[in-house]
C-alpha cells in the first residue's frame, strides 16, 4: 500500500522502521474505532482501517499480537508521547499539574498507573506515567523516582501540583519544594495535628494576614472553619515541617451531601494564600474525568490483554495519544459552536456533551481509514512544542518542517 503521509510523520520517529511506524498508526486507528484495548475486539476493525475486508479478523488478531510482541514496537512509546505533545498549543500557559493513580486487576495481573497531568484549557492531559504493578498507595521513594524521570523531560518549575490525600509525606513535601514545584495536597483528618498544636507563634518569614489564627490549636481552628463567617474564606495558619514553612488550611465542605468525615476539608500547601488554595484545589477533579475517559467512557483500558510492563506502557501511550487527539478536536469544535449545558442533581452545571466525547465522536466518524487518520493527525500537529516541554525538542526528536 502506498502511504504518502507516512513520510511526513516519520520525523517524529527517528531511526524507526517505516513498516513498524505504520503498524503503530493502524493499531491506533483500530483502537479508536473499537473503543477498547481488548485485541480480540480490535481485530474486527483493522480491515476497515486498511480498506481490506477480505482478510479474516483472526489474521488481524495475529497481526496485532505480533506488533505488540516486537521489542522494537515497545520503543515507539517515547516517540508517540513526543508527537502527542505537539497537539498542544506551544504558547498556551500551563500553571497546574495534577497527580493521581488509577488501578485495577485483570486476570492475574494488577495494574497501578501513577499519572502526572498538565491542566490544559480546563482538561487534564497525561504527560508522564508509570505502572507500579502493586496494590495500595505509592511510596515516597516511588514518587521521588517518578518525579525525577518527569523532570528529565519537562520544565515544571513554578507550577502548582494538585493531589489527593494519599500523596503525602514529609520527604515528599521537601522534594517538591526543592524542585521549585508549588503544591496543594488534601490531608486526612488529624494528620499533622501535632505540628498545628505545637506551633503557636507567628514566624518571621510569613505574612501577618493569618496571625490571629497562628496561636490557635487544631480543635479551635476546626470549630472556626465550620462557622458561617468562614464559609467562603476558610481558616489557616503556618506550620513548619523539616524546616520548611507551609500553610495549613481548614475549609467547610461546600457539598451538603458530604460524609460526616468530610464535613471539613484539610489542606497543606506551599502557597501563602488560603483563598488560592481552595480555588486551585477544585481543579483536581479533572484527572478523574481523564481516567473515566481512558476507561469506562472511552477506551476500556481495564480490558487490556497485553502481557508485560513495556507492552502495557505502549498501550497506555496509545490511549493517551487518542485521548489528547480527542480533547484537541473537541476544543476546536466548541470554539466554533455553541456549548450546551446541563444541570445535574447535585446542583452543578456541566457540558451536556463533554469536550472529550465531542472530539472522540468526531474522530470515530471521520477517521475511518488509515490515510485520513494520517492526514488529520498531520493537520493537528503544531510543529512547535509547548514551552514547558522544550527538553523534548532538544533530547527526544528532531523535526524538519517547511
Amino acid at each position: 500500500m502506498t502511504l504518502p503521509y507516512l513520510d511526513e510523520i516519520k520525523p517524529f520517529f527517528v531511526d524507526k522502521d517505516s513498516y513498524l511506524v505504520n503498524n503503530l498508526f493502524v493499531t491506533c486507528n483500530s483502537l479508536l474505532q473499537a473503543r477498547t484495548t481488548n485485541l480480540n475486539f480490535v481485530k474486527n476493525y483493522v480491515g476497515g482501517v486498511l480498506g481490506n475486508t477480505t482478510t479474516k479478523p483472526e489474521s488481524y488478531y495475529t497481526y496485532l499480537v505480533r506488533f505488540f510482541g516486537k521489542e522494537e514496537a515497545e520503543q515507539l512509546a517515547p516517540c508517540l508521547l513526543s508527537l502527542t505533545l505537539y497537539f498542544l498549543k506551544s504558547k498556551f500557559r500551563v500553571k497546574h499539574l495534577v497527580l493521581d493513580g488509577t488501578s485495577w486487576e485483570f486476570g492475574n495481573k494488577y495494574y497501578h498507573f501513577l499519572t502526572l497531568c498538565v491542566l490544559y484549557q480546563g482538561v487534564s492531559i497525561p504527560i508522564w506515567w508509570k505502572d507500579l504493578e502493586h496494590k495500595g498507595v505509592s511510596s515516597q521513594a516511588e514518587r521521588a523516582d517518578f518525579l525525577d524521570e518527569a523532570l528529565q523531560r519537562y520544565d515544571l518549575k513554578g507550577m502548582i501540583l494538585l493531589a489527593d490525600r494519599e500523596y503525602i509525606g514529609e520527604e515528599w513535601f521537601t522534594l517538591l519544594r526543592k524542585k521549585g514545584i508549588h503544591f496543594i495536597i488534601r490531608l486526612k483528618k488529624e494528620l499533622y495535628r501535632g505540628y498545628v498544636d505545637e506551633q503557636l507563634v507567628p514566624f518571621e518569614d510569613t505574612t501577618r494576614c493569618y496571625d490571629k489564627h497562628q496561636r490557635k490549636r487544631y480543635s479551635c481552628l476546626q470549630r472556626l472553619a465550620n462557622q458561617p463567617r468562614y464559609k467562603n474564606t476558610a481558616v489557616a495558619k503556618y506550620i513548619r515541617i523539616n524546616g520548611e514553612t507551609y500553610l495549613y488550611v481548614m475549609y467547610k465542605n461546600p457539598n451538603p451531601n458530604a460524609d460526616k468525615e468530610d464535613k471539613t476539608l484539610f489542606f497543606l500547601s506551599s502557597l501563602n494564600k488560603k483563598q488560592k488554595v481552595i480555588k486551585n484545589y477544585s481543579l483536581r477533579w479533572t484527572i478523574e474525568c481523564c481516567f473515566k475517559h481512558l476507561k469506562s467512557n472511552g477506551f476500556n483500558l481495564e480490558t487490556i490483554n497485553v502481557r508485560g510492563k513495556d507492552k502495557a506502557n505502549l498501550m497506555f501511550t496509545i490511549l493517551v495519544f487518542l485521548y489528547t487527539f480527542s480533547i484537541v478536536q473537541g476544543l476546536k469544535i466548541y470554539k466554533k459552536t455553541n456549548k450546551v449545558f446541563k444541570k445535574y442533581k447535585d446542583g452543578k452545571t456541566y457540558l451536556a456533551i463533554s469536550i472529550f466525547k465531542k472530539g472522540n465522536d468526531y474522530l470515530i466518524a471521520t477517521l475511518n481509514n488509515i490515510q485520513i487518520f494520517y492526514k488529520i493527525t498531520l493537520k493537528t500537529i503544531n510543529y512547535e512544542p509547548p514551552i514547558w516541554v522544550s527538553k523534548v525538542r532538544k533530547k527526544a526528536i528532531e523535526i524538519s518542517h517547511v
